[in-house]
């Protein structure tokens, strides 16, 4: 009898203390703060379709994908070839290029000379193209020139491809851009200037570009974006200011930058904030928790 009390007694406690409001340094919450705390996991880029994305009917196929080609580094007619291949399977050829609106040609190895023809093909066969992924090819100042002559695209990647800033001049003149990954290459300060003319913009991924604090000045023209990833840019509190002038952000990656606490209070005023990732920022857990008070409870902060 005596230990079934004793049982009795624990559950008891349990039960109450379970049921009290989480405690944090920036003082009590109805909920647990949505709060993670020193991650190094960088947030996916965004899923393309595998292979082929087909909506139940083939008019509704609007989606090549030529990353798994067996020839490696292949060249232009080489690709061209597999392009005209699909496209010839069907009947309806003509349909089919006009429904086309994405493609994939990343990790290619494709060179500025292959892109030339490419591009070629391109605006002979994809009239509707809106969306190019190139990521991880060896496209250089040359292929991007080549590109700017698709000036309907809305979405282009382009990670990895040892864009500077020179390069940049030429992608400023896709100005129906919507969606730009520039991912891992140097554009630096000169080419976020170039970058801060398109206007449309409502995703921008500028990690590890060097931009520093001068090039987050020239990106706060772009007042229609929503997500920006500035990771590993050398950015510091007087950087971190320039972003208030974006108050349409939602998603927001600052990782790995010098910013201290006194750039987290410019943060305050991002209201439409979703998410918020300041890891590797050496920043405190109070100032993260006040930060999280004044942006609201829904808001997710890693750091």
């Amino acid at each position: 009898m005596k230990n079934f009390h004793s049982l009795f007694c624990f559950f008891l406690i349990f039960f109450f203390l379970s049921g009290l409001p989480v405690l944090s340094q920036a003082g009590i919450h109805d909920d647990p703060p949505k709060v993670i705390k020193k991650t190094t996991e960088f947030l996916d880029q965004g899923p393309w379709p595998t292979l082929f994305q087909i909506n139940q009917k083939f008019d509704e196929f609007t989606f090549l994908d030529m990353k798994e080609l067996e020839t490696k580094k292949p060249s232009a007619s080489e690709i061209i070839v597999q392009l005209s291949d699909l496209l010839s399977k069907d009947e309806s050829e003509s349909q089919v290029q006009t429904a086309i609106e994405a493609l994939n040609l990343s990790e290619l190895g494709i060179t500025a000379e292959v892109l030339k023809d490419l591009v070629e093909f391109i605006q002979a066969h994809f009239p509707n193209i809106k969306e190019l992924n190139l990521s991880f090819n060896n496209i250089g100042a040359a292929g991007i020139d080549h590109l700017a002559k698709l000036s309907q695209l809305e979405k282009l990647e382009l990670a990895g491809n040892q864009i500077g800033e020179a390069e940049a001049a030429h992608l400023a003149k896709l100005t129906q851009l919507k969606s730009l990954n520039l991912y891992g290459n140097q554009i630096g300060e000169a080419g976020a200037a170039h970058l801060a003319k398109l206007t449309q913009l409502k995703s921008l991924e500028l990690f590890n570009n060097e931009i520093g604090e001068a090039g987050v000045a020239h990106l706060k023209t772009l007042s229609q974006l929503e997500k920006l990833h500035l990771s590993f840019n050398k950015i510091k509190t007087a950087g971190v200011a320039h972003l208030t002038a974006l108050s349409q952000l939602k998603s927001l990656e600052l990782s790995f930058n010098e910013i201290g606490e006194a750039g987290v209070v410019h943060l305050k005023t991002l209201s439409q904030l979703e998410m918020l990732d300041l890891s590797g920022n050496k920043i405190d857990d109070i100032p993260i928790y006040t930060l999280r008070e004044a942006l609201g409870k829904s808001v997710i902060i890693i750091y």
